[in-house]
């Protein structure tokens, strides 16, 4: 049960970039390095999220 609560606190740090690199890119100031570095957050983001997802579904289904 513990494993669960590790991958719920990656999904929230994955929903905490993911909404504040969308936010960022709402208004995103025309910098190129900037929407390079938001779209490695949004991969990385995304990743985890669905990375959480998968390992909350395989531990729920060992039980």
């Amino acid at each position: 049960m513990a494993d669960i609560n590790l991958y719920r606190t990656l999904m929230t740090f994955g929903y905490i970039f993911l909404f504040l690199a969308g936010f960022a890119l709402i208004f995103d100031y025309r910098s190129p390095g900037l929407d390079l570095i938001l779209g490695i957050v949004l991969v990385i983001s995304i990743f985890s999220i669905t990375f959480s997802v998968i390992q909350i579904r395989r531990e729920l289904k060992s039980f």
